[in-house]
């Protein structure tokens, strides 16, 4: 059981790999450094951010909000039966990780703490505060990682006009 937002799945099409690759290179913006006019624009022909290159992709949704949970998305396609297979794992960036991990561990602590040193018949506040920041941060971590997964997910469904294999 995973604690932490990772998905694990393959994506079943009719299209081969080739057009796999060039059907999702039309919705890919290389990725550029930064620029002022990324700071106006707020509109985008793409619907992700990243690269294509051989058979693997490594790619972002483009969004224009403020989300750390975004999924990082990395892949490879594969031919399989009539059509290929593409293999798709979404998770969090590594310091969005860390950071969250801490976060769990020193809730996680206190609320032990506060709950083994509580006198039996005597309530206590810090170690439902504890308790409840760490189930707002675990809570906040899923939602937001698996909103953005979810449309994601959609998108590549539809641009591959394939169906999901979780083999």
């Amino acid at each position: 059981m995973r604690l932490l937002p990772y998905e694990n799945f393959y994506i079943v099409t009719q299209l081969k790999p080739a057009e796999v690759q060039e059907r999702l290179a039309t919705e890919i913006e290389p990725v550029t450094p930064f620029t002022f006019r990324k700071l106006f624009v707020r509109k985008s022909a793409y619907f992700f951010k990243g690269y294509v290159e051989d058979n693997r992709f490594k790619i972002i949704r483009i969004i224009f909000h403020r989300n750390s949970f975004l999924p990082f998305i990395k892949g490879s396609t594969e031919s399989y039966l009539t059509g290929s297979r593409v293999h798709i794992i979404m998770y969090m960036h590594i310091l969005v990780t860390l950071f969250m991990c801490i976060w769990f561990g020193m809730t996680g602590f206190g609320a032990i703490i506060y709950l083994t040193g509580a006198t039996p018949n005597k309530f206590s506040p810090p170690p439902l505060i504890a308790l409840s920041m760490f189930l707002f941060g675990y809570g906040m971590m899923i939602g937001a990682f698996k909103y953005e997964s979810i449309k994601a997910k959609d998108k590549l469904l539809e641009l591959f006009e394939g169906e999901i294999d979780y083999k």
